[in-house]
């Protein structure tokens, strides 16, 4: 993201981005946004006021940001000099193109994240021409002077991402747009969002926790779960209790394609969503979910009777999850020892009771 000044302000771009100096309190109470400098960008206006985006014309490519630590505009004839060099980028491991598979599979979440985090923040999000099938212009964040590939977009590796990223990030405009949640037109209140950690009700605010976990209602007794880990370990997040409902997967950015959105249509079918709900209610149906490192997820509250229909698996739907779902004595242990032991272990308890 880049920081000028002037309409482009250095500093709310630097706090969107999560700058240490404005959040590093682990006390609620001392929250910036609320007690402090935040609530000044609020300006009496309503949250589409905002035009929110992680890439923009100046500045990296969503798939260079997470392909690049450096930029690399030679081409521009000005030995380098020249664009941003403060773009708070990770290459993931190597710098520019890979063979690495899982360097290539963690840039891909990477960017799944990120859109993401786009479509579920109150505003309008902004979505730079060609992220959308993550064009690249090879780490070169400063391409004014260019009328070439570097600029143009690239239809034919549109057309075969169709069914990869491209589908993701359609999958989440769709579903932004069937949730009014999503685009609210007041700032959300206690009412409306309910903060969590590992466990349900008790958000961990520490720089350790490399976890954002929250519920947004809407307003009908249905509502989303939604998640961010960012570390490089597990979570075995414990899922709100809500009453007469039932959490069902949508999102899950760890996912390869296209079960990373498990929605309906002409590369996944409605067969194949129920039986990837199916095996996912193993864990939801005992009230826990495995988030895996660098991973977000949204999840659904539903009726219960929908989501028991899902898993009466009607004839010809397959077999069930190996092992079925965690029973009563499961969620014991796993609640028990929840403060004790590591994600690691902790994934291990429900799944392999002693």
């Amino acid at each position: 993201m880049k920081g000028t000044e002037g309409p482009w302000a250095g500093n709310f771009a630097n706090a969107i981005c999560g700058s240490p100096t404005l959040y590093a309190h682990t006390n609620a109470g001392e929250d910036w946004w609320a007690n402090n400098g935040g609530a000044q960008w609020k300006g009496n206006r309503a949250p589409y006021a905002s035009i929110n985006f992680v890439c923009a014309h100046d500045g990296f490519t969503l798939a260079d940001l997470v392909a690049y630590n450096e930029k690399h505009n030679e081409a521009n004839g000005e030995g380098n000099n020249d664009g941003e060099s403060h773009n708070l980028s990770w290459n993931c491991g190597e710098e520019g193109p890979s063979n690495n598979i899982g360097v290539n599979r963690l840039r891909q979440r990477q960017m799944r994240n990120m859109v993401t985090a786009l479509m579920v923040a109150h505003g309008v999000p902004m979505i730079q021409m060609g992220d959308e099938y993550g064009h690249s212009k090879a780490g070169n964040n400063n391409t004014y002077c260019h009328d070439d590939h570097l600029n143009w977009v690239d239809w034919s590796q549109a057309a075969r991402d169709e069914a990869g990223f491209s589908r993701f990030v359609r999958r989440l405009v769709h579903f932004r747009r069937q949730h009014p949640e999503l685009r609210r037109r007041t700032f959300v209140n206690d009412s409306d969002v309910q903060w969590h950690g590992e466990a349900a009700g008790e958000p961990d605010w520490s720089e350790s926790s490399r976890l954002v976990a929250y519920t947004l209602s809407d307003g009908r007794g249905g509502g989303l779960y939604i998640a961010f880990n960012t570390s490089h370990k597990a979570k075995v997040l414990e899922l709100p209790k809500w009453h007469g409902r039932a959490w069902q997967p949508v999102f899950d950015t760890s996912k390869v394609a296209p079960y990373d959105a498990l929605i309906a249509d002409e590369e996944l079918g409605e067969g194949e969503v129920r039986e990837a709900r199916l095996a996912a209610s193993m864990w939801g149906g005992g009230g826990f979910y495995a988030l895996l490192p660098w991973a977000a997820i949204i999840l659904e509250a539903v009726p219960e009777a929908a989501l028991a229909a899902v898993r009466s698996r009607p004839a010809g739907t397959g077999p069930p999850p190996a092992g079925g779902p965690p029973t009563a004595e499961d969620v014991r242990l796993a609640r028990a020892a929840r403060r004790n032991l590591s994600p690691e272990q902790l994934f291990d308890e429900v799944t392999n009771p002693k």
